[in-house]
């Protein structure tokens, strides 16, 4: 079965890719340049706030490096790499078409165009790092643990639609808390918990002769946007709770009636 990845070049989907493509026999990788992880973008803050903020994305590097072990079978993968602004362009389509996939998988790229959306591909998933409806958009598992709530941390397969994150859902797999884990740790291991899970029951019912069909969203829920961060959040994160809201939740019993419903098809 011919399957293509559309992903960006952090490691956690380079993770993803190398996990997913064990079941695949026949891969085409696009991979997409992005800002590197540890690189401080231009926010109007303070000195102290800027420390806080270099703190957190040098842990997230750090955590990355920690949980994303893999190794590339490059004998049965075919790479492109692209920049952002091709990421829609005829250029890509026709390297798709000329594939052939069975399936397409997205994780962590720029927003398809509509008339990307039609090209003729049987199943087309996109990999959303967050719980959906709860937890769409952007930056999606940053917020479940500054919200107080990190129980809904976890990652989301879905049918790719040009609403955001909100296509039918085939598979959800969420986090165990451990109360010595950071925001950074709830992160990847959403990632790997993820990619344990889903790739192995994936081929399952790609190869089975039964029409996929997700789960409808019941609601809307909320979008949340890039806009909406900025590294004063991590004033709660690190001044209050020094990272150990996963902690502070366990001791408090907080929130423990609100918990997330996973959508599974199978």
């Amino acid at each position: 079965m011919k399957i293509v990845f559309i992903t960006g070049d952090h490691l956690r989907h380079e993770y993803l890719v190398s996990s997913f493509s064990k079941y695949f026999d026949d891969v085409l990788w696009i991979k997409q340049r992005r800002k590197k992880i540890d690189k401080i973008e231009n926010y109007k803050i303070d000195t102290k706030i800027k420390k806080i903020y270099k703190r957190h994305l040098d842990l997230l590097k750090k955590s990355e490096q920690k949980y994303f072990k893999f190794k590339i079978n490059s004998k049965k993968m075919n790479l492109i790499n692209i920049s952002e602004n091709q990421i829609n362009s005829n250029y890509l389509k026709k390297k798709i078409k000329l594939f052939k996939p069975t399936c397409l998988i997205s994780y962590g790229c720029k927003k398809f165009s509509d008339d990307f959306l039609n090209l003729k591909i049987k199943y087309f998933f996109n990999v959303h790092g967050g719980l959906s409806p709860w937890y769409r958009g952007a930056i999606t598992n940053f917020w479940p643990t500054y919200m107080l709530e990190p129980q809904f941390t976890g990652m989301t397969l879905h049918f790719t639609s040009n609403k955001i994150d909100g296509g039918d859902i085939i598979f959800q797999t969420s986090i165990g808390l451990d109360e010595n884990d950071g925001i950074q740790d709830n992160h990847c291991k959403a990632v790997v918990n993820f990619c344990k899970i889903v790739p192995k029951k994936l081929n399952k019912i790609l190869n089975s002769k039964k029409k996929i069909t997700g789960i409808k969203q019941s609601s809307s829920g909320r979008i949340w946007t890039k806009s909406m961060w900025n590294p004063h959040h991590l004033n709660l994160i690190y001044n209050t709770f020094n990272n150990q809201i996963n902690k502070y939740f366990k001791l408090k019993n907080m929130n423990v009636s609100r918990k997330p419903k996973l959508l599974n098809i199978c």
